[in-house]
């Protein structure tokens, strides 16, 4: 830009930083450094160009090629009504106060919209100021970027009054607090507290807590009004204007109200939420205290996530600490004998088909050392989903494994008994015979002179005293199991005579 004309632009620029009000109609430019000015314009956060009394551009400085969308040699030597820049509804504000500078009459801004070389429509304010140049008088502009700042503005008023039909039809209090005063406070929050709608807003707020719990809620407010928290979720208990005590939850934020700061927030009474908490903390407590005292070891599941609760007792049937075991259910899963697996989810699906009142099933599991112990695993869907679904399941875990082990040798003893049973019918079978078979060759004995019959009546003779001997051995076992049960049988060589039938 030649050096008259950027001359020319010191005291226009220094005057347009003035109200308008307080402008000259036109001020003499004294001299300056031009490298200083250029420096400034070529920076400016607002579009500056200077035009002659046509409204030819002779410059403009880079944030008017930015709102207009032109480069600068687009612009220069052209008007913006030439290039249409200038709506046709705007053009008549622009051309007037073009004019109305051109005889000195006013030097006041109108807001205006642009078409940018794009199409698209850009919100500014303009502020012109008539400077003597030396060839004349010239005009200085400002174009100021009022894109997204128009809208907000004129829609100031209307997320206020949505915020108050809000609030007013609102369930939950609602409230706005500034220097520990309610400055806003809904019905529904005055009627939580007790109080006529009047009667709250101007309210110190320290009025209507607990005075055990002001510490608390002194703290909070201060951490938030400071900034150091932007919003917080806490309870305490609150004081009703006829002296009730109710338990209160409150969401609040950070918040500016004229101007300054302040907490916007909600109010919630949740003291029969509490109260059913409370009697919900206390069955459960009982519940497990009389499951723990029965040694069982307790579970709950979600079947909806598969997060499982287990017991203290739970873990420790397993020989597990309380951190060993997590809360998912392949915690059990990945415990159940392979063997075992299918039945019990068998079980487990009948009764979430409601086939039956309750679940149960006998399992092993594997326990930390590697062995495996019996469980009576028996549990209640207390909780369906919409679509039917268990959500959640609760249920008990006994160690049974001295039972099964008791069964078990009472099925081997029972075995061994009907074993002997047997035996023992077929020993009193054979006996008689052998009877008979020996007689037989003692007389044949006493018959023969023969010495090689009587040699092999000697080894027959010989035999069947030995099968006379297990006989009568195996009858003396049934007796001696038959008289002392099997659980203090004693398993000897039968080649060996009963004691009792010794000499």
């Amino acid at each position: 830009m030649p050096l008259k004309e950027i001359s020319t632009l010191e005291q226009g620029v220094g005057e347009l930083g003035r109200p308008a009000s307080q402008r000259p109609a036109s001020v003499q430019t004294p001299d300056m450094n031009p490298a200083l000015l250029t420096t400034f314009l070529e920076n400016a956060l607002d579009g500056v160009y200077v035009s002659d009394s046509k409204g030819t551009l002779l410059y403009v400085n880079p944030k008017c090629e930015d709102i207009t969308g032109y480069e600068r040699d687009e612009l220069l030597g052209r008007s913006f009504a030439e290039l249409k820049i200038l709506p046709e509804e705007g053009s008549s504000n622009a051309i007037e106060l073009l004019q109305e500078h051109v005889e000195g009459r006013s030097t006041r801004s109108v807001r205006v919209q642009l078409t940018n070389k794009a199409g698209r429509s850009v919100s500014v304010r303009v502020a012109t100021n008539i400077i003597k140049g030396v060839d004349g008088n010239v005009i200085l502009g400002l174009l100021h970027d009022m894109t997204g700042h128009e809208s907000a503005d004129e829609a100031l008023s209307e997320p206020e009054q949505r915020f108050k039909d809000m609030s007013e039809r609102s369930l939950v209090g609602m409230y706005i607090l500034q220097d520990g005063v309610f400055r806003y406070a809904n019905a529904m929050l005055a009627r939580i507290l007790g109080y006529g709608p009047d009667e709250i807003n101007g309210k110190p707020v320290r009025d209507v807590i607990h005075p055990e719990d002001w510490p608390l809620v002194e703290e909070a407010m201060h951490r938030r009004i400071s900034g150091e928290l932007g919003s917080l979720h806490y309870e305490f208990r609150t004081v009703r204007k006829d002296g009730e005590i109710r338990d209160t939850e409150v969401y609040s934020s950070r918040t500016v109200y004229g101007g300054r700061p302040a907490i916007i927030g909600t109010y919630l009474d949740v003291t029969e939420r509490k109260k059913t908490e409370n009697a919900l903390r206390e069955w459960e407590a009982r519940w497990q205290f009389a499951l723990e005292g029965a040694q069982d070891g307790v579970w709950d599941w979600d079947a909806v996530t598969d997060r499982v609760f287990f017991s203290t007792r739970w873990k420790a049937m397993l020989g597990y600490a309380e951190d060993e075991i997590g809360d998912t259910l392949d915690e059990w899963d990945r415990r159940v004998h392979p063997d075992d697996k299918i039945r019990v989810y068998e079980d487990l699906e009948r009764h979430f088909r409601k086939e039956t009142e309750f679940y149960q099933s006998e399992h092993r599991l594997l326990c930390k050392d590697g062995s495996y112990k019996w469980i009576l695993d028996r549990g209640k869907v207390i909780e369906w989903t919409a679509e039917g679904n268990p959500r959640r399941v609760i249920g008990t875990h006994t160690d049974i494994t001295e039972r099964k082990r008791a069964e078990e040798e009472k099925r081997h003893n029972a075995r061994l008994t009907a074993a002997l049973e047997m035996a023992g019918a077929v020993c009193h079978e054979l006996n008689q015979p052998l009877q008979v078979i020996s007689g037989r060759i003692d007389l044949l004995h006493l018959d023969s002179t023969d010495d090689r019959i009587q040699a092999s009546l000697a080894v027959m003779k010989e035999q069947v005293d030995r099968m006379g001997t297990i006989t009568r051995e195996l009858m003396g076992l049934r007796k001696y199991s038959n008289r002392d049960y099997l659980g203090n049988l004693k398993i000897t060589d039968i080649h060996q005579p009963p004691e009792e039938n010794r000499e």
